[in-house]
């Protein structure tokens, strides 16, 4: 990937409450894999997979979690979480025209994140 200068960066987070319930329900997972609520047999296997739900839980977040906007020299990359694993470039010459608009993601698009298909997507983050 060619490098150019970033005019303008703009990182939208998930909501708050996202992240709160996210953060809730992973220590509770974890505490039940710890102290042998569940059936997993050995303790060190147990502190294992209580690793990788937090390892993972950490991915999810980094890889997904909120959407980046890049302005650059010649176009716009926007990006789901804090690295660019799902991203989409376009180029300024690609765009005819802009315009705001107000649109209602759930109604229109069944939701947030990247949705749509074709010419007719969306990469939304809920503002809060």
């Amino acid at each position: 990937m060619d490098r150019e200068q970033t005019r303008y960066r703009e990182w939208s987070p998930w909501p708050t409450f996202t992240t709160v319930i996210l953060w809730i329900v992973v220590p509770i997972a974890v505490y039940a894999i710890l102290t042998d609520a569940t059936e997993i047999p050995s303790e060190v296997l147990r502190w294992i997979v209580a690793l990788s739900v937090i390892g993972l839980t950490w991915a999810i977040w980094a890889f997904l979690g909120g959407l980046t906007v890049l302005v650059q020299e010649s176009r716009i990359v926007l990006h789901l979480g804090r690295t660019p694993l799902v991203r989409k470039v376009i180029a300024f010459n690609e765009i005819a025209s802009m315009q705001a608009i107000t649109y209602r993601p759930l109604i229109e698009f069944g939701g947030w994140g990247v949705r749509g298909l074709g010419d007719r997507r969306a990469w939304t983050c809920l503002l809060y």
